[in-house]
């Protein structure tokens, strides 16, 4: 699944949480310098927000991809290989000539 900027949903989520960690850290050093504390705890207190619902849609999008059992997860990926080698050819050059 990909937004109108070719970015899945799987990155957009990471690069999200990254830049809530970003800001976070940037908030945190500035209010050791500020007197708004109520407008920092808020804001933390949103940022806080958004990483949980961040992290419960990472969970379930990681449950969706590991739906698969690793058996069957290889088992399949083992078809695409057969499948694969089948339909390849060695280069010329690589391509033993009888006697």
């Amino acid at each position: 699944m990909h937004n109108e900027h070719g970015k899945s949903e799987r990155q957009r989520t990471g690069t999200l949480d990254h830049d809530l960690v970003i800001l976070q850290q940037a908030v945190d050093q500035h209010s050791l310098n500020e007197s708004h504390t109520c407008e920092l705890e808020a804001l933390n207190g949103l940022i806080d927000e958004r990483q949980r619902e961040l992290e419960i849609a990472a969970l379930a999008l990681g449950k969706r991809f590991y739906a698969e059992s690793p058996s069957a997860f290889c088992n399949r990926l083992a078809g695409y290989w057969q499948i694969w080698r089948g339909e390849t050819k060695p280069p010329a050059r690589l391509a033993v000539t009888p006697p």
